[in-house]
């Protein structure tokens, strides 16, 4: 990867900076930008930035010459398996792990690989056979494709809206109904996170829909059914809907005064069901019960 700077212009404003530079060198892996960014050989207007930076009109971003710092990635994380069949595999990701590297720390693809390598020639370099991704502070589950052919499958029900996602979450305060539909549009923030906003906004259309499992006092304990896949989507609409939910450090009420439940050390958020057609044509659902340090929070409310 040669010397360059690179002026952003409209068509580029609002990119993460590492998803930017994938765009611009695509013979060079993201894992491998995401480290060059990590080792101070990217600059966006002279300053070191985050891997996760987003850019603004006008941002000068310089990539220099990899200072080739040592490696520090971290150990294969750990993984739960679900299922198994020929066809893919369902896994429980726990909080805290990331779906893919970041280029420096290890992520849920590359435990993987470890145990499946055969799954290394199925979809994307560093995905590998993952079409859908968790927050790294979220647990639950996902599908890993073992073949060429069922990952163009699930791909395509991805992006057609034929999978059932279902969510469990603790949100701040009691919602007002018992069963709601958020439909805000969302979009990327000036300040880089997702934006919740009123329908015909401009932004992109989201559909949630919440219904309420048990009421707590501040708190209420919700499933969450995602029709559409936005980033943060789940997070950004219950930020707009005011109960954001409890945990998050990043989409969050500003004078939120409510403290957090004893015992709660991550996002309470957890992808509990999933669902979609195997080749066959039959629709099958996987369930994965809410972790034991959720479920103990629960019982301390």
């Amino acid at each position: 990867m040669s010397i360059s700077k690179i002026k952003i212009s409209e068509e580029d404003k609002g990119k993460r900076l590492d998803i930017f530079l994938v765009e611009k060198h695509p013979d060079e892996s993201r894992s491998y930008l995401q480290k060059q960014i990590k080792d101070g050989a990217v600059f966006v207007n002279g300053e070191k930035p985050s891997v996760h930076q987003f850019l603004k009109i006008g941002d000068e971003v310089k990539i220099t010459k990899s200072q080739n710092h040592k490696n520090t990635k971290t150990k294969i994380p750990k993984y739960k398996l679900v299922f198994e069949c020929d066809d893919y595999l369902i896994v429980e990701k726990p909080a805290g792990v990331l779906t893919h590297s970041d280029g420096i720390d290890l992520g849920l693809a590359d435990a993987i690989i470890k145990d499946y390598p055969e799954i290394k020639k199925v979809g994307n370099e560093d995905r590998w056979g993952i079409v859908h991704r968790l927050d790294k502070d979220v647990s639950g589950l996902l599908v890993v494709a073992r073949t060429k052919k069922f990952f163009e499958y699930i791909k395509k029900q991805f992006s057609e809206r034929q999978i059932k996602k279902i969510y469990l979450a603790l949100v701040y305060g009691e919602t007002p109904r018992d069963e709601e539909t958020l439909e805000f549009e969302i979009g990327r923030a000036e300040s880089g996170r997702m934006a919740a906003r009123p329908i015909d906004s401009g932004d992109k259309e989201a559909k949630t829909e919440i219904h309420v499992l048990k009421r707590f006092k501040n708190y209420t304990y919700l499933t969450v059914q995602i029709f559409t896949g936005r980033t943060h989507q789940i997070r950004a609409h219950l930020l707009a809907y005011g109960h954001p939910v409890v945990g998050d450090n990043i989409y969050r009420l500003r004078r939120q005064r409510i403290k957090l439940p004893e015992g709660l050390k991550r996002l309470f958020l957890h992808s509990h069901q999933l669902g979609f057609t195997n080749i066959e044509g039959k629709f099958m659902e996987y369930k994965s019960n809410l972790p034991k340090e959720l479920n103990e929070v629960l019982k301390n409310l």
